[in-house]
This record gives C-alpha cells, sequence and structure tokens, in this order.
C-alpha cells in the first residue's frame, strides 16, 4: 500500500491505475473487518480511504455498517447513540434515523433517572458510573443538540455531587473502592481490618472496624525523604471531603508549624507538611 500511494501522488502514467488498485485493497481490508464484526478496525481502515480523497457511496455504506456494528458492541448508551448518529449521518435511512432517535430516548432517560427508593451506597455508585460513561461517551456527537447537551452537563454535574454525598467514613469496603476507583490490599489486625491502596504517588490506609466500616483514613507521599500529597485526581481536600461528605476545606500550619489540628464537624484531622509541601493526612480514627 505505501508503495501504491507513493505512485498514486505522482504524476506518472501509472498513478491513476496505483489510486485504483490502492483504493481496491484497502475496501477489501475494510470489508474483511466488517465481515469479522470489528466495526472499530473497520472504522481505522476507512480512514486510509479517506486520506486517498475517496468517499463515494460504497464507502459511506461500509462506514455507515462499520459504526452499527460499533452500536452493538457499545457498553455505555452515550457509546450507543453516537454510533448510531455517525451511522445515520453516512448513510441516512428510516431504520438509521429511527435507532437514533431510539439510542437518544434511552441516553436521556438514563441521565435523568434518580434510583430507586432504598439503594444502597454500592447500587447508587455503580448507577452514577453508568450515568457518567454515558455522559462522556456522548460528548462528541452533543453539537447543535442544546437539549441533550443541558441534560448531559447537569447529569455530570450531579454525579460529582452525588459521589460526594457518599463519604468514605461508615461505608464498607466494597463502597470505599467503588468511589476511589481502585481495590485495597487488606491486612487484618484483631479486630481492625486495614485497607491499603498505591495511588497517584500516595499510600492510602483505610482503617474498618470490627463491623466492617471505615472509620479512618491516613494518607501519606510515597516518596521517602520527600514525602508529598499530590494527587491529582485525589488531592488531599478531595479525600478529606469525600471522607466527611461534604466539602471541605483544608487547615494549613500557620508559620514555623508543621502540624495543624482542627475538626471536621466531629471528626478530628491531623494535617502534617514537609518543607511547605502537604506531607501526611489523618482523618478520623486512623494512625500513622
Amino acid at each position: 500500500l505505501e508503495t501504491l500511494d507513493s505512485i498514486a501522488k505522482g504524476a506518472s502514467k501509472e498513478a491513476k491505475n496505483a489510486h485504483e488498485r490502492a483504493r481496491t485493497e484497502r475496501l477489501g481490508i475494510v470489508q474483511g473487518f466488517l465481515k469479522e464484526r470489528s466495526g472499530g478496525k473497520a472504522l481505522a481502515a476507512l480512514e486510509g480511504l479517506l486520506a486517498m480523497g475517496v468517499a463515494d457511496a460504497q464507502i459511506a455504506k461500509e462506514r455507515a455498517t462499520a459504526n452499527e456494528l460499533v452500536a452493538d458492541a457499545c457498553k455505555d448508551d452515550g457509546c450507543r447513540y453516537a454510533a448510531a448518529v455517525a451511522a445515520h449521518a453516512a448513510e441516512p435511512t428510516p431504520e438509521r434515523a429511527a435507532r437514533k432517535e431510539a439510542a437518544r430516548t434511552q441516553l436521556m432517560t438514563l441521565l435523568r433517572s434518580t434510583g430507586a427508593p432504598g439503594e444502597t451506597a454500592l447500587v447508587h455508585l455503580t448507577r452514577l458510573d453508568d450515568i457518567a460513561a454515558a455522559a462522556q461517551g456522548s460528548e462528541k456527537v452533543l453539537e447543535g443538540d442544546a437539549p441533550l447537551k443541558t441534560i448531559v452537563e447537569d447529569a455530570q454535574k450531579r454525579v460529582v455531587a452525588e459521589r460526594l454525598q457518599i463519604p468514605f467514613f461508615g461505608a464498607e469496603q466494597p463502597v470505599v473502592e467503588k468511589l476511589l476507583g481502585t481495590a485495597l490490599v487488606v491486612t487484618t489486625s484483631g479486630k481492625s481490618v486495614l485497607g491499603e491502596a498505591d495511588l497517584e504517588s500516595m499510600r492510602l490506609f483505610f482503617v474498618f472496624d470490627a463491623t466492617k466500616k471505615c472509620r479512618g483514613l491516613y494518607a501519606v507521599g510515597a516518596t521517602p525523604k520527600k514525602r508529598e500529597l499530590a494527587g491529582t485526581t485525589w488531592p488531599p481536600q478531595r479525600l478529606l471531603s469525600q471522607f466527611v461528605g461534604r466539602a471541605a476545606a483544608l487547615k494549613t500550619p500557620q508559620g514555623t508549624d508543621i502540624q495543624s489540628k482542627w475538626f471536621e464537624g466531629s471528626t478530628p484531622v491531623v494535617l502534617r507538611t514537609t518543607n511547605g509541601r502537604i506531607a501526611e493526612l489523618r482523618v478520623g480514627d486512623a494512625q500513622p
């Protein structure tokens, strides 16, 4: 293909023939992926045809089919809607228009969902994750659809707010892991259970009591002699806020002090610094 492309770009009498041969070969690759029901690979292969300036009715048909296969393989409603939009845009048909509208309706229903009364924290978080994934998956096709764009943006804000309202404190291990987005390495000591995670150059230790409820969090920079809580997804303020289940502000040491102590409601907090950097955070019943 590289040889054919090189000849096709030239001015020799072989250029036209090379262009047709390259088109035929690339189209064969696309159709092979479609036969395997590999929509994503087919779309990637189609980019080679577009780069050649090929955009005829047959290519449009193959692109639509590839997007339909992508929609079939999608794991969230946002992805399914985006693929349905792309399929209809490539080769509009009444069937594709109906599928697009059905996918849009399903997406909006999920984004507006509030869950069943009394749902558990874990079920609540799973639903919020589904909403977040669907909202993200639909972002690339929101242009020109102001009502859906507003619903997506509102849903994304609601996901952030509702996740914050589910605190680490009092949560069981699966809920803490779901909130954190990573598994804990668990060890048992007497009646207490310690869940440890390495995250963003930090070491996090969650203390669980005999009832398997989280009672404390100790966070420390993972690099010896240069300890710093420098997480980007999980900065120390977010860790504190998630522990208490509401927005909370850090109170850094003043003057020459390297430690500050305060209460968030009834929850004790200790923060330590090293060379002006936040190195440790202890919240609730947690000892370093």
